[in-house]
Parts: C-alpha cells; structure tokens; sequence
C-alpha cells in the first residue's frame, strides 16, 4: 500500500499551487531537507511525510515574508522550522485511506 501524502493534498493543506510544491521540492537549496519519496522517480508520484510536510510550511511562511530561497535555505539548514499550518489546513479534509495509513504507521 501507497503511504504518504500526495503533493495536491499538501497543495490544499498549504493553501498554495501544486506546481509551486513540486518546484520547492525540485529546487536544489532544498532537496536535502525532503524525503527520498518527495522526488518522482520514473512513474511513481511524488508521495510526502509529515516531515515534508513542515519543511513546505516552513518554506510558505518565509516566502510570505519575501524572504529569498538562498536565506530560506539557511533557515532551515540552522534547524527552524513552522510547524503551526495555515488556517486554510482546518477545511482540508483527509480521506479515510490516508487515515487508516496514518494509523497503522
């Protein structure tokens, strides 16, 4: 079984485009900090941790404060870290599938 998130459920949760997702996740001052399963690999889709998850937060909030990739890159580098989501998280609505695949990990 799939387990992950994918990135237009991370899109919706994050309230942003999902080809700005892929683009963060696909930038090189970022690749470092997402899991192996983030990247597309041939025809598998892109599947996302909660982890990724925050590092996308992460990169949102400071691109809200037009903070630069490179700065943002040292951010996250030095460990922070926005773990608190967007209020447009709270519609999100997570399915039944991803729930159970949450629960048995």
């Amino acid at each position: 079984m799939k387990t992950g998130i994918r990135s237009g459920e991370i899109a919706r949760i994050l309230g942003i485009d999902r080809s700005t997702v892929t683009d963060w996740t696909d930038m090189e001052v970022f690749q470092t900090f997402f899991s192996e399963t983030a990247f597309s690999q041939g025809k598998m889709h892109r599947r996302y941790n909660e982890t990724d998850l925050v590092v996308l937060n992460t990169i949102r909030h400071f691109r809200s404060q037009n903070m630069d990739f490179p700065d943002i890159g040292q951010q996250l580098e030095a460990g922070t870290r926005t773990e608190e989501l967007p209020l447009s998280a709270a519609s999100v609505q997570i399915s039944p599938v991803e729930t159970v695949t949450r629960a048995i990990q």
